[in-house]
């Protein structure tokens, strides 16, 4: 989910090639839909890299995949 950074608030920032990145992902979801506050629906990590960043977002997550 695609947010304004707010001025007041910390955040982090995180490569989705990260090993950890799909699990942030279902985690933040989930938290996002507890607060009704979730407009992707229940979508993949795939999913949502390819809403978010499109092909280049996918391409990006599979060069990581052959360079292992």
């Amino acid at each position: 989910m695609l947010k304004q950074i707010k001025p007041d608030h910390l955040y982090f920032i995180i490569d989705i090639r990260e090993s950890y990145a799909e699990k942030l992902f279902e985690v933040l979801k989930a938290g996002q839909i507890e607060k009704d506050d979730w407009p992707e629906g229940n979508i993949t990590f795939r999913q949502w890299v390819h809403d978010t960043f499109g092909l280049e977002g996918l391409d990006y997550l599979e060069s990581e995949k052959s360079s292992i």
